[in-house]
């Protein structure tokens, strides 16, 4: 009973301080490196992890699934491999690097889970160990770490059932919701440096000074585009000199919102200002430069988004 008085406590508090993710890109990922961790490829991590991206989700965070490396043949990764701490962080760079916004993360939050078993008289105690840290991967910075703070990891099962697997899974996987839930808010508390005005880290917050690229356009198609940015977009702090001329232009350009926003609101203040539809063009990040290329004619976009709204 005190145990759960703990949890409900745990959760009222993150729900009175409650923030917003403001559409961050996180990556999750279960990391090993002693003999006692859980395999993240088991049915309670598999549920674990599953329910873990659903709580940040929750809280606003735009999830990028670490499996999406096991995908991507240039990481050099598998679903079935072993992640240790070292390895998880240099894939997740790695995909930051590659400036595809289907694996590039602004965060990274690392866990792992220990599940400890006991022989008792009349059974098995399972305790549940958990550990986590959080990185800021654009900045290259180490946010925090965190743990369990409520001790409430704690399976008891019974002899019939400790001698079946099936039944200790099962029984396990009860508490994967639980640990989720704490794995979140512990998280992102770590994460809300990110968005916090106060943080004076070296990335400024969730503020990021990002370099346009506009090829292909000319001088008049960019300034009414750079008018359109600097008005319109949500997060917009201040944009630099333009440099360039037709067919070549760039300028600096500093904002709170996250880039995968920018990639969309690209998108949309093109058709919107140029009638220049989806199809007609190219968006490429690399780190912190984000390269637009126009390809040609302005036809029609029948799928276009009809609002005009930046959200």
């Amino acid at each position: 009973m005190r145990q759960l008085w703990l949890i409900l406590c745990l959760l009222a508090f993150g729900c009175a301080h409650a923030q917003t993710g403001s559409g961050i890109s996180v990556m999750v990922i279960p990391y090993e490196d002693s003999e006692v961790d859980s395999n993240h490829t088991n049915s309670v991590n598999k549920s674990m992890n599953t329910h873990i991206m659903d709580q940040f989700n929750r809280k606003n965070f735009r999830v990028i699934p670490w499996e999406n490396l096991a995908v991507d043949s240039s990481s050099g990764s598998d679903l079935n491999m072993k992640f240790d701490k070292t390895r998880a962080i240099k894939l997740a760079r790695a995909a930051v690097d590659s400036g595809d916004p289907d694996l590039a993360a602004r965060a990274l939050v690392l866990y792992k889970v220990n599940f400890l078993f006991e022989r008792e008289e009349f059974g098995t105690k399972v305790k549940i160990e958990l550990y986590g840290e959080v990185h800021d991967l654009e900045a290259r910075r180490f946010l925090g770490e965190f743990s369990d703070p409520t001790g409430a990891g704690t399976v008891r099962l019974g002899k019939d059932c400790a001698k079946k697997p099936e039944c200790v899974e099962m029984e396990l996987r009860k508490k994967a919701r639980d640990i989720a839930v704490i794995v979140a808010n512990q998280g992102s508390r770590k994460l809300y440096k990110l968005t916090s005005k106060s943080d004076s880290g070296s990335s400024g917050g969730l503020a990021n000074t990002f370099k346009f690229r506009f090829e292909n356009l000319s001088m008049d198609q960019v300034l009414d585009l750079k008018s359109e940015i600097d008005d319109k977009w949500p997060g917009a702090q201040r944009s630099g000199m333009i440099t360039g001329g037709d067919g070549l232009v760039t300028f600096d350009y500093v904002t709170t919102a996250p880039q995968e926003k920018i990639v969309k609101w690209t998108y949309k203040a093109a058709r919107k200002i140029l009638n220049i539809p989806r199809d007609e063009l190219d968006i490429r990040f690399t780190r912190k430069l984000i390269s637009v290329s126009y390809n040609g004619s302005t036809i029609t976009d029948n799928d276009m988004d009809d609002s005009d709204e930046y959200r």
